[in-house]
C-alpha cells in the first residue's frame, strides 16, 4: 500500500506542474498586470512595479521563481495593498475548508442512504417519489437556490421566532469560535444545502444504479440462498461493493465543489475562497488567482488519489500493485 501511495504521489508531481504551467501562461497573459498599470501612469511607479513582480522576464523564468515560493507557502504580494497573499488565502481557505467538509459528508451520507433505500425498493412509490425529487435537485441552479433559501429563511424568522434568525444567511462570523454548537449550524445550513443540493441528487443517482447492479449479482443471490438476513447482504455484501462507483465520482465531483463554491460563497457573503477568487478577477489580482487555481488542482489530485486507496479497502480483490 505505502509502495502504491508512493507511486501516485511520484506520478502526480509532473501532472502538477504541467498544470500549474498551463495555468500559470493564461493567467500571466490574460492579466499581466494591465489592469493595475494602466491606473498608475507615472513612469516610475509603473517602472518600479514592473520590476518587483518581475514582469520584465521571460514567463518560463517567472513560473519557476513562483513555483520554487509557492512550494515554501509564499505566493507573492497583492498588487494594490502589498499585503502577502497567504493573509488574504488563509482565513478564506479555512471558511471553504468547513463548507466543503460538511458539504462531502452529509452529501456522501445522504446520496448513498437515498441510493441504497431506492434500490431496494426498486419500483416503488418511495422509490418513482425519490426519483422525481432528485430529478428537481438536479435541475435547481445553485444561485437560485440559494437566493429562494436566503428569502425562505428570512420569512421563517418573520413567523416563527419573532424576527429573530432561525438561520443565518450571511457570513461565517461565529462559526466555529466555541466549537460545533447552535450557532455554528445556523450559520452553515442555508450555504451547505445550496451548495449540496445538485450533488445528492445527482450522487443519489449514482449510488441506486449501482446497488441495483451489485443486488442482481451472483454472490448476492447465493448469499441469499445460504440464508444470510436480508440486512446483511444489502449492507455487509451489496453496499460495500455498491460504493467502488460513488466513490471515483465524488473524487472527480471534488473540482465540481470548488466551483459550486464561487455562487455560494457569493450569495451568501461567505469570506471563502470562492468570493475571494470572484474579487481577484475583477481586481486584476493575478497572484491570488494563481493561489486559488494551485490548491484546486492540489485538491483534485488528492482527492482522486484517496479515492484509489478507498477502492482497495471497500474491495480487497482490487490490487494496488
Amino acid at each position: 500500500m505505502l509502495i502504491y501511495i508512493l507511486r501516485r504521489v511520484l506520478y502526480s508531481i509532473p501532472l502538477l506542474l504541467i498544470a500549474t504551467f498551463g495555468v500559470f501562461l493564461m493567467v500571466s497573459e490574460t492579466f499581466d498586470a494591465s489592469a493595475y498599470l494602466a491606473q498608475n501612469r507615472s513612469p516610475e511607479t509603473r517602472a518600479a512595479f514592473i520590476e518587483k513582480n518581475n514582469l520584465d522576464e521571460p514567463v518560463v523564468n517567472r513560473y519557476g521563481d513562483w513555483l520554487v515560493d509557492a512550494v515554501q507557502g509564499n505566493f507573492g504580494e497583492t498588487y494594490r495593498s502589498s499585503e502577502p497573499v497567504m493573509d488574504e488565502v488563509r482565513p478564506a481557505f479555512w471558511n471553504t475548508i468547513q463548507i466543503v467538509g460538511w458539504g462531502i459528508l452529509i452529501s456522501a451520507f445522504v446520496a448513498v442512504s437515498i441510493g441504497v433505500y431506492s434500490a431496494v425498493r426498486q419500483y416503488s412509490i418511495s422509490d418513482y417519489l425519490l426519483t422525481g425529487l432528485a430529478f428537481v435537485g438536479i435541475a435547481l441552479p445553485p444561485f437560485w437556490f440559494g437566493l429562494i433559501a436566503y428569502h425562505f429563511a428570512t420569512e421563517l424568522a418573520g413567523w416563527v421566532n419573532g424576527g429573530e434568525p432561525v438561520l443565518y444567511g450571511l457570513g461565517l462570523h461565529s462559526a466555529g469560535k466555541d466549537g460545533l454548537n447552535l450557532d455554528y449550524a445556523r450559520h452553515l445550513v442555508l450555504p451547505v444545502m445550496t451548495l449540496t443540493v445538485q450533488i445528492i441528487a445527482s450522487w443519489s443517482r449514482f449510488q441506486r444504479s449501482s446497488m441495483l447492479d451489485v443486488l442482481s449479482s451472483d454472490y448476492i443471490r447465493t448469499a441469499r440462498a445460504k440464508g444470510v438476513s436480508r440486512p446483511k447482504v444489502i449492507l455487509k455484501h451489496g453496499l460495500r461493493n455498491g460504493l467502488i462507483p460513488l466513490v471515483t465520482i465524488i473524487a472527480l465531483d471534488v473540482g465540481a465543489l470548488f466551483g459550486g463554491l464561487v455562487v455560494t460563497e457569493v450569495v451568501f457573503s461567505i469570506p471563502g475562497m470562492g468570493r475571494l477568487f470572484v474579487d481577484a478577477l475583477n481586481n486584476g489580482e493575478a497572484n491570488i488567482v494563481l493561489a486559488w487555481l494551485l490548491i484546486a488542482a492540489f485538491g483534485i489530485i488528492l482527492f482522486n488519489l484517496l479515492a484509489d486507496i478507498a477502492y482497495s479497502i471497500l474491495d480487497p480483490r482490487i490490487r494496488l500493485s
